[in-house]
């Protein structure tokens, strides 16, 4: 048949079809289906993305109509067939994905839509009545499934298969332009998703953008740039591919209400079981650092009204409620719940990229770490999900071999170590230590990992998922011994060493409360000798020893103490002077002045 009778053919049989009370009471869902009246952006956008499009323009002509065009796949009868009815599609199970907006959803902001694709040439109108006595505004759903053969419509431009020209809008409606930004976005994350999905060229709102990918293994870089307006921009996308199961594709189909002829069963209960990829993504500023948003969202193509408890955006193939931006239920949901599933992994792959990327700076990086769930934000929300073992033990099990956690600074560079080879030190040592300047990863053997570098957020995820074990002081002995605290002084300039051995000791002090540190035998005080005494070794200097000449000083040292015992005097000194009686030394008992008068047999006095 050729189009032309193609088309009056099905606008006779629909007339007949939907004209009765029956068939206009069906065509009602379309009245109160699409609450938000720029979501026809969004079904043209997925419409395009269906076909294979590379190549997506949205312009208002002179005459203040919307004409949309793409180069995907031309329309055929099929696709003819499906728009002018109710609750039919030729897209199939596996095109629906995103948002499952139906294309009638443009007759919620304009009057007539013109379909121009290969030998198609059609139009569909839904006219507004005005009401004689009240002015009442009427919409007759019918014209929605009664195509027109347009035969004067115009063709596709050069290089595209498909042309919509959509005119006659509808009073009191906010500005085409708006329309577009609610799709678009202020951040623009969208353009990132459509990078992805092949769209190359993407004429928006008077914008020509320009967008390429570069996929290697599950990661992929969005690059968008729309040169006129000097914009750049860069994403990065993490991507997890799964097979749901029996129970998810049951409430799938339960979701959509696809109940198949038995002739058709088995091919669309295999399209439905089809595998499906859930993605985590989020912009990169010009250094290539992640730009994380205060919270992520969950996408459908488009983003939802859902946020996330981790600063990362999610796009999946939610299932969406009438709203098209809220999601249903997600407790108890097993499609929901399989996509919930592949965040962990999705986290891995996203920490793995944080290690390796050789743009970031360390700031760049530390702020990268902000990207982890907080828990105590996800209590009382709809992500509960989030605070179940189900979740927690899955990205415990992925990160707890991941090397991902930055140790201290030491010599080398930065290094990351595992969960399950980490350390963590305790608070006092952290925040007098846990500074670049200070190369603590020297003192502390390399397991111990820098809170500061990992900032407070992944700190707080780490520790909710008791992934760290805490440092045993008991660890530290051996290599204390060794001369390891001496080691690390001597990383440092010389002129810092006495303010850095200060820092140390004083973190020490903080930590009397905690017996096993109180009573470590840490080889960490330097001798007269120039070895380390640990506090049940060390002998200390009578507290006036600076007023001793020094001629008596040399007769009375071999009394006090052997020189490997005996604790610096100028370090004894310093800390007297700036703690008094509350430093590392004040359990050592020095000896008295007239103790040692006596053991010398000095009878007269100093001078």
């Amino acid at each position: 048949m050729k189009p032309q009778a193609f088309v009056e053919q099905l606008h006779r049989d629909n007339k007949a079809w939907y004209g009765d009370d029956r068939g206009r009471g069906a065509l009602s869902f379309i009245s109160v289906a699409f609450p938000q009246k720029w979501l026809y952006v969004a079904e043209l956008v997925q419409n395009a993305l269906d076909e294979g499009a590379t190549s997506l323009r949205f312009s208002v002509d002179a005459s203040e109509r919307l004409v949309v065009e793409h180069n995907g796949h031309a329309f055929g009868e099929a696709d003819i067939r499906g728009i002018c009815m109710q609750g039919l599609s030729n897209k199939g199970i596996s095109a629906i994905g995103f948002m499952g907006i139906g294309f009638k959803a443009l007759f919620h902001s304009y009057e007539q839509v013109t379909i121009s694709s290969d030998v198609w040439r059609v139009t569909l109108r839904v006219p507004v009545k005005v009401g004689t006595q009240f002015n009442d505004r009427q919409r007759d759903w019918l014209g929605a499934v009664l195509p027109v053969w347009a035969e004067d419509a115009p063709s596709p431009s050069e290089g595209m298969t498909c042309r919509f020209i959509l005119e006659r809008r509808l009073k009191d409606l906010d500005s085409i332009a708006n329309d577009l930004a609610h799709v678009l976005g202020e951040n623009t994350s969208v353009l990132g998703l459509l990078g992805k999905r092949g769209i190359r060229e993407l004429n928006w709102n008077g914008e020509k953008w320009s967008l390429t990918a570069k996929t290697e293994g599950r990661t992929t870089h969005v690059f968008a740039e729309a040169p006129k307006a000097a914009k750049h921009h860069e994403w990065v996308i993490f991507a997890q591919e799964y097979t749901p199961d029996a129970d998810a594709v049951r409430r799938f189909l339960e979701h959509r209400r696809i109940d198949p002829p038995e002739p058709e069963r088995a091919a669309k209960y295999k399209e439905a079981s089809r595998s499906r990829t859930v993605e985590l993504f989020c912009q990169l500023d010009g250094e290539g650092s992640p730009l994380l948003p205060e919270k992520g969202i969950a996408f459908a193509l488009l983003p939802t009204e859902q946020d996330l408890p981790i600063r990362l955006h999610l796009q999946a193939d939610w299932l969406l409620d009438v709203t098209r931006r809220g999601l249903m239920q997600l407790e108890d949901d097993p499609w929901h719940l399989q996509i919930l599933d592949q965040v962990p992994a999705l986290l891995r792959c996203y920490l793995t990229w944080l290690v390796d990327n050789a743009r970031l700076t360390p700031k760049g990086r530390t702020l990268g770490y902000e990207a982890l769930p907080d828990f105590k934000e996800a209590k009382g929300t709809n992500w509960n999900w989030f605070l179940q073992p189900r979740f927690r033990i899955a990205l415990a099990n992925e990160l707890r071999a991941l090397k991902f956690l930055p140790l201290l600074a030491g010599l080398g560079g930065q290094k990351y170590i595992s969960p399950d080879q980490a350390r963590a030190l305790p608070s006092p040592l952290l925040e007098s230590l846990d500074k670049p300047e200070y190369k603590a990863a020297e003192l502390f053997g390399h397991k111990a990992i820098s809170r500061s570098l990992l900032g407070d957020r992944a700190w707080r995820c780490i520790s909710d998922l008791q992934l760290i074990v805490d440092m045993d002081p008991a660890e530290l002995v051996g290599p204390w011994r060794a001369g390891a605290v001496g080691r690390w002084l001597d990383c440092m300039p010389e002129k810092e060493r006495a303010e850095s051995l200060h820092s140390l000791l004083s973190a020490l002090r903080r930590l009397d409360s905690q017996k096993s540190w109180q009573q470590a035998p840490l080889a960490c005080l330097p001798t007269e000798g120039k070895t380390w005494a640990t506090r049940a070794s060390g002998k200390r200097f009578p507290p006036d020893w600076d007023s001793v000449p020094v001629e008596i000083q040399e007769l009375l040292l071999p009394f006090i103490g052997e020189r490997d015992a005996l604790v610096l005097w100028s370090l004894d000194r310093e800390l007297q002077r700036r703690t008094k009686d509350d430093h590392y030394l004040a359990v050592l008992t020095p000896p008295l002045l007239d103790v040692a008068r006596r053991v010398s047999g000095t009878k007269q006095g100093w001078n």
